[in-house]
């Protein structure tokens, strides 16, 4: 999958083991308040807007999903799950991310049989390095799989 992705983010843990082994600042401890530091001097840039993204998603065919929706759906507020899965134009949901709380899977996963959504597992495996910890380290039900695999033009 990394070869299909690529690494999506560098994690907190090796930009901390990069600042200390560089010199930047002398333990790990220190990582928070270097980053608190560099938010400072230079912030984040914005996002695009969610209107300008999706039409270049949606004509190349790619599927659109939440990633670790507890938080951005206020656990399960429907009304904000609707708004979410609408103004983002959701294709599916991540309901079975490490730190959703098991009866919230169970919540997402009949959220997306209602409506048609895809249902995937979270293993937040971004490198290399990850996949032999966390790859398929989820609650998902073995058949999300080839759910997703259908929905996708190959």
């Amino acid at each position: 999958m990394i070869a299909l992705q690529g690494n999506t983010h560098v994690k907190n843990g090796v930009l901390s083991d990069y600042c200390v082994d560089h010199g930047f600042i002398a333990s790990s401890e220190e990582y928070y308040d270097l980053k608190v530091r560099m938010r400072k001097e230079v912030p984040s840039p914005p996002y695009p807007p969610v209107d300008e993204v999706l039409p270049v998603l949606k004509e190349a065919g790619i599927k659109v999903a939440i990633a670790h929706p507890h938080g951005y759906f206020n656990q399960g507020d429907r009304a904000r799950m609707d708004t979410l899965r609408q103004e983002c134009q959701l294709d599916g949901i991540e309901c079975a991310h490490r730190k959703v709380p098991p009866g919230y899977t169970l919540i997402y996963r009949e959220y997306c049989v209602e409506h048609g959504l895809f249902s995937v597992g979270g293993t937040d495996s971004h490198t290399v390095g990850d996949i032999q910890e966390l790859f398929a380290g989820h609650g998902g039900a073995d058949e999300w799989l080839d759910e997703f695999l259908g929905c996708l033009a190959l």
